[in-house]
């Protein structure tokens, strides 16, 4: 049964929202080229089945909304997309793809040679050539852990999911904020877009705070999915006196007198070194 159909401004070409029900009465919903269409007195449920194509959530999307009359920007439609295959790929169990490593670990997952390829955040990090001594800070703090984000192509042995490559990184800090001890996720850098939501969902699903936004400013909002609020972040850590230091977009001011890392910056303390550089260094002040 057709629904209702519209006129392509682009081409043309004549689109239908197509209704058919299923041996189980459920119904079934496509967008179709209305040229292909043929009258039939037959069942040809098999169709749904053996004769579908492919077709992206965007190029979905346009033409339901336009028939309902509802305009939309390109944007737009590239957050919807995002927010659909993250959610999607979550209900598909795709939690089963994430890992928390601690320790030497963290450096190795760094490494850019273990990044799909692509572009991306993850891909443009300043951090993913750099040498593993750089990640003293991460490695040798029990206080601190990295939540990996699997390909798609790992496999699953003794009930874990396991890949050579990784598609999505952030740094996880045991950290107090408002006098209380929380987990909170830093900034998430993914080869795809759409992964910075499904490691938001991640976070809120495990109780963690995380960045509202992903950006390498140290103080900004930050959320657990129910508040938001912009708060000091304090990290203690078993030793912050190291070599080499990398890049922090976050908890970037570092103290050595009281082992502290924070997101905030105290001019006064004299042992304050300001962890934003990507030749392993730090600076004095910011």
């Amino acid at each position: 049964m057709i629904k209702s159909e519209v006129v392509s401004p682009t081409s043309g070409k004549v689109f239908v929202l197509f209704e058919e029900f299923t041996d189980e009465e459920e119904k079934r919903y496509a967008v179709l080229n209305k040229d292909c269409l043929t009258l039939a007195d037959f069942d040809d449920s098999s169709i749904w089945k053996t004769s579908r194509n492919p077709i992206r959530i965007g190029r979905l999307v346009r033409p339901l909304l336009r028939t309902a009359g509802i305009t939309v920007t390109d944007r737009e439609v590239e957050e919807f997309t995002n927010m659909w295959k993250a959610t999607y790929d979550f209900a598909a169990d795709v939690l089963k793809q994430f890992d928390v490593v601690k320790g030497s670990t963290i450096a190795y997952w760094y490494d850019y040679e273990k990044y799909v390829d692509g572009g991306g955040t993850l891909n443009n990090s300043c951090m993913a050539e750099v040498d593993s001594d750089y990640f003293e800070i991460y490695t040798s703090n029990k206080q601190v852990s990295l939540v990996i984000l699997y390909d798609d192509n790992g496999q699953v042995q003794e009930d874990k999911y396991t890949s050579t490559k990784i598609k999505g990184r952030a740094i996880l800090w045991e950290a107090v904020i408002n006098g209380q001890n929380v987990m909170f996720m830093d900034r998430i850098y993914t080869t795809y877009d759409s992964d910075v939501d499904l490691f938001k969902q991640f976070a809120q699903k495990n109780g963690w705070f995380y960045k509202d936004s992903q950006s390498m400013t140290p103080r900004e909002n930050i959320t657990n999915g129910n508040v938001i609020s912009r708060p000091e972040i304090i990290v203690k850590v078993d030793n912050s006196d190291c070599e080499y230091y990398p890049y922090l977009d976050t908890m970037c001011f570092c103290y050595t007198g009281s082992n502290e890392l924070r997101n905030t910056q105290d001019d006064e303390d004299g042992s304050m070194r300001v962890l934003r550089s990507t030749e392993g260094e730090y600076y004095d002040d910011y």
